[in-house]
């Protein structure tokens, strides 16, 4: 409800910011909020306009995280997987290319949840590890921990190995009992306990 009442209230001054530079990051920042309440058509469209902004004022970082936001949320959308994927894909790299750690996390971990739809294990495994250090060079090492884990213990189901899956979780709360464990603690403990079901364990 508060990211409702900010995001809200944001958009109502975004055409009164004094500079162009500030419009685009604020579009930016409407269509993340837009992502995360999956809201698919809203996020393209503030995620497009940030990005013509940002364009036309060489404002690259804020080109690219329009692109990780329209990738993002676009992978709601069967129909669009290619798109999502070249946008995620572009982000990151750019994210890469201009030293931004903490949007090339971003761009790589939501393109990882997908990716093993349409590339080898072993090149989504490549895909977590240039994850990890992004986040980690961004600050966020418990986050590191926690995602690399639950990606990893993910491709260890497709790859049909039950054993590594729990012991990925398992590994990751030992580890770090923080929050970025607590925050994820819900559905990372169901995807736990299926795990757990499955192998029998009552």
């Amino acid at each position: 409800d508060a990211m409702v009442v900010h995001t809200d209230a944001l958009v109502a001054v975004i055409d009164r910011l004094p500079t162009d530079a500030e419009r685009a990051r604020a579009m930016a920042e409407v269509a993340q909020s837009s992502m995360l309440r999956d809201q698919v058509e809203v996020t393209c469209e503030w995620a497009d306009k940030a990005r013509a902004l940002a364009e036309a004022n060489g404002l690259e970082n804020v080109r690219l995280a329009a692109m990780a936001e329209k990738g993002s949320v676009l992978l709601m959308r069967p129909d669009r997987h290619d798109e999502a994927r070249d946008l995620l894909e572009a982000a990151a790299e750019g994210a890469e290319r201009i030293g931004d750690h903490l949007l090339a996390a971003r761009s790589i971990n939501n393109l990882v949840w997908y990716a093993r739809r349409w590339r080898e294990a072993d090149e989504v495994r490549a895909l977590i590890e240039r994850m990890r250090v992004h986040a980690r060079a961004a600050g966020f090492d418990a986050a590191a921990v926690i995602d690399v884990a639950i990606s990893l213990a993910h491709l260890a189901t497709v790859e049909g190995d039950l054993d590594a899956a729990i012991a990925h979780l398992d590994a990751a709360r030992a580890a770090d009992s923080g929050r970025a464990v607590q925050t994820k603690a819900g559905w990372t403990m169901v995807f736990r306990a299926g795990l757990a079901l499955e192998a029998g364990d009552l």
